[in-house]
């Protein structure tokens, strides 16, 4: 008898051993982010915020609907029409290689200086911070709106607008339309190492090359199509430090791949709500310092977790009930992101949002706890963390697979309980049992998990 049950322990422990890597978890998540919001209340010059931009001194800038905002970390600084800006809406905001500070509005392009301009002389006391080099005026049917700022490879700026891409030359201060043979509304844009530059807009993507050629991308080239449009939307790109190309459309995240032979670049994956994103609208793709893709969407932000082997990758979903608490997320979106020099990453739309890099993160029921009664943490002999949960006595077993926990309940023979001591008297020994205190003694249990959840367990 004591043969056949040590017989039993044996497969238990090692069905144990090769089922718990493998047990199944959900993509959705309710883990609880350390984040604090910013907005005007703060200091900043609006709650109503475009765009954020690192500078390479540290200090993070603000584009939002009634100027420009610094922040140094501590206290935000505010450029108005009334330091000199021609209006008050800033759309992008750029630092060249040479230091040099420029903004894009609605009138053209305007150079930051640190130092103001001139004194005006009416007494007010104000400083004008702002060079300005107007747009053209627009002869286009649409109004023209500023959408994106680029640094090209010999110096000039590069100026996105809806109907229009210009270019200014900082040295001859002379700003000239570009024609890229399109007449489509502009979204996006990316200068790509090579000095190419990638073009979003309303219908389709187009990828300007160095010599001035213009390569058209939409459906035929695997984009997917906006919902009831028949047509493909892109909003955002992004080339990551690999040299993966990230377009972002209105019908889920592409992952390109290029083609063997050098010529167009090819959809290698799609990724849509079905792979954890939280929503298919993509409006803003951004990698921080560690390689993690992050997406902003009009129902929260993503982050990609790679796969490995043969797991796929997948993302993971903060929503306002994980505490990202804009207030309008869920129906006006998320803007553009940056990290600051502590690996903070901020988020803008009503408000900047930072989710600190090294807060506390809570996690509940709706992260695979069996109850949020959490009475005791100890570490299994693979490195693995179990909390303990009760209800209210401890019955629980939640193993952490680092994504999610997985509760599983141990059988225990009857007449056996958990201990009344809250729960804190577990642990695994060298020969891979799991030692419980109870109500009667002590009880060893050798058990396997299997995919739902459930516990075979035996003393």
């Amino acid at each position: 008898m004591a043969a056949r049950s040590r017989m039993t322990c044996r497969r238990l422990l090692w069905l144990a051993t090769w089922w718990l890597p493998l047990l199944a978890f959900t993509i959705a998540r309710a883990e609880l982010l350390p984040t604090r919001l910013y907005t005007a209340a703060d200091g900043m010059a609006s709650s109503d915020l475009h765009c954020v931009v690192r500078d390479s001194h540290g200090l993070l800038w603000f584009c939002t609907a009634e100027g420009l905002t610094s922040f140094d970390g501590y206290t935000f600084t505010r450029y108005g029409v009334s330091q000199g800006l021609p209006d008050a809406q800033v759309a992008d905001f750029v630092e060249a290689r040479d230091g040099s500070y420029w903004v894009l509005t609605a009138t053209g392009i305007s150079r930051f200086l640190p130092e103001p301009l001139e004194r005006s002389g009416d007494g007010d006391g104000g400083s004008r911070f702002f060079e300005v080099y107007p747009f053209p005026a627009d002869r286009e049917p649409r109004p023209r709106a500023p959408i994106k700022l680029a640094e090209a490879s010999d110096g000039r700026i590069w100026c996105l607008t809806t109907a229009t891409l210009f270019r200014f030359d900082p040295r001859s201060k002379e700003l000239e339309a570009t024609d890229t043979g399109q007449h489509y509304a502009y979204m996006v844009m990316l200068r790509d190492v090579d000095g190419s530059l990638w073009l979003g807009s309303e219908l389709g993507m187009f990828h300007r090359l160095p010599d001035g050629r213009v390569v058209e991308y939409g459906t035929t080239d695997g984009l997917p199509a906006a919902a009831g449009s028949g047509q493909t939307r892109v909003g955002a790109l992004l080339r990551d430090r690999d040299g993966t190309l990230w377009v972002g459309t209105w019908a889920g995240l592409c992952r390109m791949s290029a083609h063997s032979r050098g010529g167009k670049e090819s959809v290698e994956r799609v990724y849509t709500r079905r792979d954890g994103l939280a929503d298919n609208v993509i409006y803003t793709i951004f990698q921080a310092h560690d390689g993690t893709i992050w997406v902003a969407t009009e129902f929260g932000i993503s982050r990609f977790v790679p796969g490995s082997g043969e797991t796929a990758g997948r993302f993971r979903t903060y929503t306002a009930r994980q505490g990202l608490n804009l207030p309008d997320v869920g129906g006006l979106g998320l803007g553009p992101f940056a990290e600051d020099r502590r690996n903070n990453i901020w988020v803008v739309g009503r408000g900047a949002l930072r989710l600190a890099a090294n807060g506390l993160t809570t996690y509940t029921v709706d992260d695979g706890l069996a109850t949020n009664d959490v009475q005791a943490f100890f570490e299994d002999r693979q490195g693995r963390l179990i909390a303990v949960t009760g209800d209210p006595r401890a019955r629980f077993f939640n193993v952490f697979d680092g994504d999610r926990f997985v509760a599983v309940k141990p059988w225990l023979a009857k007449g056996n309980d958990f201990t009344w001591g809250h729960g804190q008297i577990h642990f695994q020994d060298h020969t891979g049992a799991f030692w419980v205190a109870n109500r009667v003694g002590r009880v060893s249990i050798h058990y396997s998990f299997a995919r739902g959840g459930s516990a075979a367990s035996a003393a």
